[in-house]
């Protein structure tokens, strides 16, 4: 390759040669299977009627139907139909064969002239009342052929097995069956693979049937399929081709999908050349970008065979850091708390029996064969999360632990425990059933039992119960000596209990000092042990009690030596600097140190009787303060951060212990945007203390308010400052992107659980990360979907390559657009480059004959997305881009500073006030605020909502981790968040769809003569 770099790319349009999700058509872009397609022509040659095909899903069984007209060189004696049943799982057997027999007519008759050659429609209307007349119908098609056979190649059909249809799966071939011994011109070939399961059915059903597996590439194909797309402008090198063909194992779409994510990435670096380690930097976002595929490859196995799946990843992953063999994945579960009896053991012996020969494992079943498949395993399935699949195995089980809550609601706790009980003896896995068990014996005072179910929940879930299985394990060592009176009773079993402790928590004061104490004793004992057995228990701990201080302090001064610190550090003074410039319950006014714009036009008065509020507050006078920060709110009705802090009054005057959270808003960068997300927060906080401030057993919510200036250099020192107030349980925020991924790590050391209500970057991942607004990913693909139905055949995108949310919608859009488009050209421009002008860069898309301009702008340029807008309004009509963008448009003050330019602007969005759902809450809203709400507020305030109920479900002395762990237990219906179902995915993120909606006029009076309105629904149906 002689070109350089920079001539490779000097085409912007450059579009990305690979292909993965959709089936392959041209013959051209489709490598190997030679073998498989003389076997198809040998056996057809040989008059096999039934030829089986099976693999497992994303393999590319669809596109080797599609190629087996022109790739089997028998077209003068066959004639090849597709029927493809994708989106028919719900179809009866009549129906099937009336879409059967229409097609056959379509694809072999409609464009014959002869009359001969013509079938009465009537004849085809009537199949469904008459589904016998199928086979003379069919007969007087193959006549009407002449010498030549009919091959139907069957692709999807196994979709009437998926719902749990089976009649109807094995009624469509049990008809085939008769009809094919019937008709000696009929041939069909069937490909199966969305079961495991199925093939087997159809070796019995079609005995002696030639089949043949759709397997893996050999390493020729691959590097075929690797080098051959791409070879006019891009070199691997044999380093790079070995290591796709290692991660790929010759798996045509994960080789795709690699291949896709280099030449995005080498695009974007305008180099040529692909090595090695070009290949390890761009996997992570292959693993992103094939998400969608990957799910749907793992979706058609039973639950045993994704648990062993699951577990063999595990295993090789821990393999793999400790350099040894694989652990057998059935040892591997139990150690995870899994209890396998004769029925379990025998179910996934079965499953990886079944995955090795689907390939699905290698043929030891102690590897993944796909190294790309289990990388995303330990991602996206991890095995301490895939075994509570376990649970749906018995439906007896889950209906005695849902009747238990009806026990538990009556307060009968007995009858709570027998139902509980039951679960577990009919589902030895019912791991939620164990994990109510557990603190329901600790609360009857059953030490023995509590003690035995913590330590297999600790197996399961370590950080669900980590602090419950210590204080079980510390509280029945204490019972021991209560119990027995004297230390050398059980003296044994009792520093085992304590050693546990230390076990799973080395730096435990207490257990510690129970452990010296024990063997204080132990050394008393070798010296007079008869003295020792008359000396009580209490006298030695009141001894030992003297040291403590001492100890604490050695302890607490040996923590600070060793404790890792932080890659940064603020100092006590400068953490209390931070608090008193950025932080405020109630102390200070957040808004009132940047602006003057909050209240009543700059009312003297109102900055005075804030002051006032805030002193009254700062004094810990909290019942004046409610009553001074009530006037406040009255005469601000609008303004969210007077009704904090009078909630925040309320919650300390009714409990000097209330519930915390924190809210991080860019307050002195963005106050309209930090106030819409404080709204929702602010109503949701409301909603909660007014239902229980009158109850004397509920701590209220307080919110700390912090600003972080949307800046990533102050968000984590922000983020340091939350953390050291062990009180604040939760923080919602940070608001934009990148000032959430640099605070992320803080908060992850601290196991803090954070939700962000507007940052949508993918980028953003941690065990302790939650997302109540969509990702951009799923908002990026809504946009491309919208685009594939448009005349559209070029596009260009402009964005902020430096920030990490629109980095990141730009790399989706441009991903999900060019797969469900293939033949458009994209060209994206970075609005930070120093030479960027809109007017000239509108311009020349126009003269290019550009269609249509994308706007992803980051809240730092969005003034440049307006200007693209008014230099494209300034063009003659005909000559105007169509515009689309994402959510960072959506504010009714884009639409006031940009108008009549955004006329006809296509966003897609995380939530409209239009939604049906939503109507009950945006009455609420109107009425909280006296006008209309946008998608951070409702975002804002489901976050608000999530963290209460966790909160709420996590005990009366909630901690982080419960919190972080009842986070991903949220199940909360439309009618209590801001109209969408709230419920998070294993990655933290929430699980919905956007929205499109277009900028038309409207006598809205907040957004001048425009709004936001949803798409036709006739229209968005299509998507």
């Amino acid at each position: 390759m002689n070109m350089t770099s920079t001539e490779n790319w000097q085409n912007p349009y450059r579009q990305n040669p690979y292909i993965f999700g959709p089936p392959i058509d041209e013959p051209e872009l489709f490598f190997g299977r030679e073998s498989l397609f003389r076997f198809i022509e040998d056996n057809l040659s040989n008059n096999q009627r039934v030829i089986l095909l099976h693999g497992q899903r994303r393999i590319g069984k669809s596109s080797v139907l599609k190629q087996i007209p022109k790739q089997v060189r028998l077209e003068h004696q066959f004639v090849f139909i597709l029927l493809d049943f994708q989106d028919k799982s719900q179809w009866s057997l009549d129906q099937i064969i009336h879409s059967l027999i229409q097609k056959l007519v379509q694809e072999i008759f409609e464009d014959s002239e002869d009359a001969t050659h013509r079938i009465d429609s009537a004849s085809i209307e009537g199949l469904e009342e008459y589904p016998n007349e199928f086979r003379k119908l069919l007969h007087s098609i193959v006549q009407k052929l002449g010498s030549k056979n009919l091959v139907l190649l069957l692709d999807e059909f196994d979709v009437f097995a998926s719902n749990n249809n089976d009649s109807i799966f094995e009624d469509f071939f049990g008809y085939l069956k008769t009809i094919v011994s019937e008709e000696k011109q009929l041939f069909i070939i069937p490909v199966v693979g969305r079961r495991l399961t199925d093939m087997p059915k159809l070796l019995k059903l079609f005995k002696g049937a030639p089949n043949q597996k759709i397997g893996l590439l050999e390493r020729v194909s691959t590097e075929r399929l690797v080098t051959r797309p791409a070879r006019k402008f891009l070199e691997y090198n044999e380093g790079a081709i070995n290591e796709i063909f290692r991660l790929s194992a010759g798996h045509p779409y994960f080789t795709q999908a690699i291949c896709y994510a280099l030449f995005v990435q080498a695009r974007a670096e305008e180099k040529s050349d692909i090595l090695e380690i070009d290949v390890g930097r761009a996997i992570d976002k292959a693993i992103e970008l094939s998400e969608a595929g990957l799910d749907w490859f793992r979706e058609g196995l039973l639950i045993p065979e994704r648990v062993v799946f699951s577990a063999v990843a595990a295993a090789q992953e821990n393999a793999k850091q400790s350099h040894s063999p694989p652990e057998n994945s059935l040892n591997l579960l139990e150690n995870h708390g899994v209890k396998i009896e004769q029925i379990l053991r025998e179910q996934l012996l079965q499953a990886q029996q079944t995955l090795s020969e689907n390939d699905f494992l290698d043929p030891s079943g102690y590897r993944v064969t796909v190294e790309f498949v289990r990388r995303w395993l330990i991602k996206y399935y991890p095995l301490r999360s895939e075994i509570w699949e376990l649970e749906k195995l018995d439906d007896e089980a889950n209906n005695y632990y849902e009747g238990a809550d009806k026990w538990r609601i009556r307060g009968d706790i007995d009858r709570e425990l027998e139902h509980y009980n039951m679960a577990l003896e009919l589902n030895p896995n019912h791991f939620n059933a164990l994990f109510r068990l557990a603190p329901g014996h600790k609360k009857k005072q059953r030490f023995d039992e509590a003690l035995q179910l913590y330590e297999r929940a600790y197996r399961i879930h370590p950080q669900r119960v980590k602090e419950e299985y210590i204080e079980s394990l510390m509280g029945s060592g204490d019972n021991l000596i209560q119990k027995n009176g004297f230390i050398e009773t059980n003296l044994s079993v009792v520093k085992k209990l304590y050693e546990t402790v230390l076990e799973i928590e080395p730096y435990n004061m207490e257990a510690q000092k129970k452990l010296r104490e024990l063997k204080d004793k132990e050394n008393a004992q070798v010296y007079d042990s008869n003295k020792f057995k008359a000396i009580p228990i209490r006298h030695i701990f009141l001894t030992a009690a003297l040291a403590v201080p001492l100890v604490i302090g050695i302890g607490f001064f040996w923590g600070l030596r060793t404790q890792q610190a932080p890659d940064f550090i603020l100092g006590k003074s400068e953490l209390d600097q931070l608090e008193r410039e950025r932080f405020s319950s109630g102390e200070q006014r957040i808004f009132g140190r940047y602006n003057n714009t909050n209240y009543k036009d700059n009312n003297k008065d109102d900055d005075d009787q804030f002051l006032i509020c805030n002193k009254e507050f700062k004094n810990s006078k909290y019942k004046k303060a409610v009553t001074c920060f009530q006037e406040l709110v009255n005469d601000n009705r609008n303004d969210p951060e007077p009704l904090i802090y009078y909630n925040n009054s309320l919650a300390r005057e009714n409990n000097n212990n209330p519930l915390k959270i924190a809210v991080v808003v860019p307050a002195d960068k963005n106050s309209k945007r930090a106030k819409a997300i404080l709204r929702g927060v602010a109503q949701a906080q409301n909603e909660y203390n007014r239902d229980y401030y009158f109850s004397q057993n509920s701590s209220l919510l307080e919110i700390i308010i912090a600003n972080d200036s949307n800046d990533d250099e102050i968000s984590p020192k922000v983020a340091q400052g939350i953390v050291r107030d062990k009180n604040i349980l939760g923080v919602i925020g940070h608001n934009s992107s990148d000032a959430t991924k640099a605070a992320l790590e803080v908060y992850e050391k601290e196991k803090l659980a954070v939700i962000s209500s507007t940052s949508t970057s993918i980028d953003l991942k941690s065990d302790a990360f939650f997302r109540t607004v969509i990702d951009d990913s799923v908002a990026s693909k809504k946009l491309a979907e919208y685009v594939k139905f448009r005349s559209i055949e070029k596009i260009v995108i402009f964005y902020n390559k430096e920030s990490s949310f629109s980095k990141s919608i730009n790399e989706f859009f441009d991903f999900y657009l060019t797969s469900l488009k293939p033949d458009v050209k994209v060209k994206s421009i970075d609005l930070k480059q120093p030479s960027f002008e809109p007017s000239k860069e509108v311009e020349e898309a126009a003269n290019n004959q550009v269609e249509a301009g994308v706007l992803f702008p980051n809240v730092g340029k969005i003034d440049l997305a307006i200007e693209i807008a008014e230099a494209n309004y300034k063009l003659p009509e005909n000559q105007r881009l169509n515009l689309l963008g994402g959510s960072s448009l959506y504010n009714c003050d884009i639409l006031n500073q940009g108008g009549e330019a955004l006329k006809g602007l296509i966003l897609s969005i995380p939530w409209s006030k239009e939604l049906e759902t939503a109507k009950k809450f945006v009455a609420r809203a109107k009425a909280q605020w006296g006008g209309e709400v946008g998608w951070r507020t409702a975002t804002s305030y489901d976050a608000t909502k999530a963290f209460i109920s966790a909160l709420s479900n996590s005990g009366d002395n909630p901690t982080r981790s419960k919190v972080l762990e009842k986070l991903k237990e949220v199940n909360l219906p439309s009618n209590e968040t801001s109209g969408q179902h709230l419920k998070f995915n294993p990655e933290g993120e929430i699980v919905g769809q956007a929205i499109l909606v277009e900028v038309v006029e409207s006598q809205n009076p907040a957004c001048s003569n425009l709004d936001f309105s949803l798409i036709d629904k006739g229209v968005s149906s299509q998507f």
